[in-house]
């Protein structure tokens, strides 16, 4: 009989050894073209049995009980590590027919901030049926970003980020379409971030250590929240709230980059952003679910970092960034018990801080 762990731990285990075939790959392409595949393949298989630690495989006989937070953590902050130290390896190893310069960057940061959604019955003008969730997500985010620059007026950025710990809040909410007799119950709700993004800089000025440059791109990011029951409710039991915000964005960027320091600052906005809602609260056989589109609106976004060269090609420093986000659209809300369906318009806002480390490789 097998536990319920095992299935999620043989996933893990696949998206593990897929990763590490990945950089022992780039290994094998690298011994092609500089003799040294011997070394290399040693690094990368020392990666992999790591990772495989890790998610205590049971192939290599090691049972490592770790659980919860710290072993989300782990897997996910050495799955991003060995992904982009195997990107990294691959691109600085060809053999390219010009010189293709690679900025990349490891980031670590702490995330706090608010969510809120609030919707209002299209059908009765009565507050009673008025809607209201907030969230404040507390998290520790990992990511990583590659810069590529083919051409002196160009250049391409790909990177994205995960949360790695997540620390659950209260919240009260209810089944039933809300007025002020609902009995709202407690939930212990865990935060859970997806992003990436794809970006193009046309460096429109460069010269003496300075850089201004008009940045284009596209993100895609994924909020889930999912509620534990903390007291009163009956199972099965069950709450979630889904944001996912499909972005494309405009603005500016300034860089600076000096022998021993490199700093950034860049501001973008979007004004033609689309927002998916799913919510749904459950106790035994009684739900509510609201499900719609946020398309009116839009968000402002500034970043920043600054480092400082350590030895040849490495830095290490500090980053940041805050995002402010109004959209309104509509939704269909359902409601089971006793059977009701309304139309409400919605409301979101949004707003966020990050403050972390960076460890930037240039090659």
């Amino acid at each position: 009989m097998h536990s319920q762990a095992e299935p999620e731990n043989e996933r893990k285990g696949h998206l593990c050894f897929a990763v590490s075939h990945l950089a022992m790959t780039c290994s094998m392409r690298r011994s092609a073209t500089r003799n040294c595949g011997l070394t290399t393949r040693r690094e990368n298989c020392f990666l992999f049995v790591l990772c495989r630690v890790i998610l205590g495989s049971p192939n290599l006989d090691i049972d490592v009980r770790w659980k919860g937070n710290v072993r989300d953590f782990l897997v996910r902050s050495s799955v991003v590590v060995v992904a982009v130290l195997g990107m990294v390896s691959s691109l600085h190893a060809q053999s390219l027919p010009f010189n293709l310069g690679l900025d990349s960057e490891i980031r670590m940061g702490y995330l706090l901030g608010q969510q809120t959604l609030k919707g209002s019955s299209q059908e009765v003008a009565d507050p009673k049926f008025d809607y209201r969730v907030d969230h404040g997500p507390s998290i520790i985010v990992m990511g990583a970003t590659g810069e590529v620059s083919p051409v002196p007026f160009f250049s391409g950025r790909i990177g994205g980020y995960i949360s790695v710990w997540e620390y659950p809040t209260a919240n009260d909410r209810s089944t039933e379409f809300p007025d002020a007799s609902n009995a709202k119950l407690p939930w212990d709700v865990t935060p859970d971030l997806k992003s990436w993004e794809i970006a193009g800089l046309v460096h429109l000025s460069r010269g003496g250590g300075y850089r201004f440059s008009a940045v284009g791109g596209y993100r895609e990011e994924f909020w889930d929240y999912v509620g534990v029951p903390t007291g009163g409710q009956a199972d099965p039991a069950f709450m979630r709230d889904e944001f996912n915000n499909h972005v494309p964005f405009f603005g500016l960027q300034t860089a600076l980059f000096f022998p021993w320091w490199k700093a950034r600052c860049e501001v973008t906005g979007s004004w033609f952003m689309r927002q998916e809602i799913f919510s749904i609260v459950q106790n035994r056989d009684d739900y509510v679910q609201y499900t719609g589109t946020l398309d009116s609106g839009g968000q402002v976004e500034v970043n920043f970092e600054g480092t400082a060269t350590l030895i040849s090609n490495f830095r290490l420093g500090a980053y940041g960034r805050y995002r402010y986000q109004e959209l309104q659209g509509h939704a269909i809300g359902i409601e089971n018990n006793p059977g009701t369906r309304r139309a409400f318009k919605l409301f979101t806002e949004q707003n966020y801080g990050v403050v972390g480390l960076t460890v930037n490789l240039v090659f």
